[in-house]
């Protein structure tokens, strides 16, 4: 049975243009184009927080929390970012 790292990475697999680090409760994704964001995931336990760039939401449930961190990598999702002098606030 697959854990919640091996279907993050299998999906990965089919896509380019960023760079993946692995740990063993945590994945990153960094992006290579200036129009992205960094996305990652981090498990403790059954407890999961995904992060967008400065922006995350915690999910107690394992599927909800790979729906997002996909939706993160996807053309789809945007920050709306609000700056507050020389400060970026997700």
């Amino acid at each position: 049975m697959a854990n919640w790292r091996d279907n993050i990475l299998e999906k990965l697999e089919q896509y380019t243009g960023f760079t993946v680090d692995v740990h063993e409760d945590s994945i990153s994704v960094t992006c290579q184009n200036p129009e992205s964001f960094d996305v990652s995931i981090v498990a403790d336990g059954d407890v999961y927080q995904v992060n967008f760039d400065g922006w995350h939401e915690h999910f107690d449930a394992e599927q909800g929390a790979l729906n997002c961190f996909a939706f993160g990598l996807s053309k789809e999702c945007r920050l709306k970012v609000v700056s507050r002098g020389q400060m970026d606030c997700n």
